[in-house]
């Protein structure tokens, strides 16, 4: 699985906003990441690139005030259209929604590209 990293079940999530489904680290050699994990099911475990599969999550994580819940993209897309900021972060390669105290991690259709190009590269 290559999402679902962060949330409210992990004792990271409850204190701090993480993506739910970064691809790279950032440079943070804690920050658990997609990449990270198929390197090592490669070339530590031994598994056959040809068996790994990269999950996109359908949804989101959303954090208010230190209170996690899950939401879909028409409610990600309603926020936004009311006024949410929006980021891409390349580094981690994750999009993120704001306003308040309210963080939304998710993968949009910058995340979304680069995750199905960096399988393109990795696995063909």
């Amino acid at each position: 699985m290559s999402y679902d990293y962060y949330g409210p079940c992990y004792a990271e999530g409850k204190t701090k906003t993480y993506p739910p489904a970064a691809l790279y680290n950032g440079g943070s050699t804690s920050l658990i990441n997609g990449d990270a994990g198929i390197v090592s099911w490669i070339n530590k475990a031994g598994i056959s690139i040809k068996k790994i599969v990269i999950g996109l999550p359908l949804g989101c994580m959303e954090s208010e005030a230190g209170t996690w819940k899950q939401s879909g993209y028409n409610q990600i897309r309603d926020l936004i259209s009311h006024g949410f900021q929006t980021v891409y972060n390349a580094t981690v390669v994750s999009n993120y929604c704001y306003s308040g105290t309210t963080w939304i991690g998710y993968d949009g259709m910058q995340s979304i590209s680069a995750k199905v190009s960096y399988a393109k590269r990795k696995f063909f």
